[in-house]
């Protein structure tokens, strides 16, 4: 399993997807209540490939003994587990809201995922790749970013991170007159 941290919006999904192998699952429930009802009920969509689980921070008690049990399952389905956290989890630890045991098993490996505004040189491929993305799925017609606009997009702050980015590529993909 791996954790990730970071701002909150700075692509967890996306980078949780960089572990999926070609051809297999990539699972994201929404809601976390399952894992307290049937933390088992992912596995058979998500055999050979991804379970991610975003805002680990928010899971009550119920939801952290669900995916303890989970986890014990994952091997026997060849599922990868990845989760985030936008929090520091030890101030949950030290009020009891997180099992210590539980993030010490996600935490196997943590990769720590930086906000756009720490690497602006990635900002111009990033929004190359969004736009490439529109293009592809027929949700505006055939753009190019000029360099002077990709040097205005990396030198932003992004606030919001990754979704701010991509709100910015498709509002100039759609209002751009050429």
């Amino acid at each position: 399993s791996f954790l990730l941290t970071g701002e909150a919006c700075c692509g967890f999904a996306l980078i949780s997807r960089m572990v999926q192998q070609r051809n297999t699952a990539w699972l994201q429930p929404i809601d976390h209540s399952w894992l307290a009802k049937n933390p088992f009920a992912p596995l058979a969509d998500a055999l050979d490939g991804v379970l991610f689980i975003d805002q680990l921070e928010t899971l009550n008690k119920s939801e952290q003994k669900g995916l303890v049990q989970l986890l014990a399952k994952l091997e026997k389905f060849n599922v990868r587990l990845v989760a985030s956290t936008a929090q520091p989890m030890v101030p949950l630890i030290e009020s009891g809201e997180f099992d210590a045991a539980l993030l010490t098993q996600l935490s196997g490996v943590t990769l720590r995922i930086p906000s756009l505004r720490e690497h602006p040189k990635d900002i111009p491929d990033l929004a190359n790749t969004i736009l490439l993305q529109m293009v592809e799925a027929n949700e505006c017609p055939l753009r190019h970013f000029s360099v002077g606009a990709l040097n205005a997009l990396r030198n932003l702050e992004w606030p919001g991170n990754l979704p701010v980015l991509q709100n910015a590529v498709k509002t100039l993909a759609l209002t751009s007159l050429s």
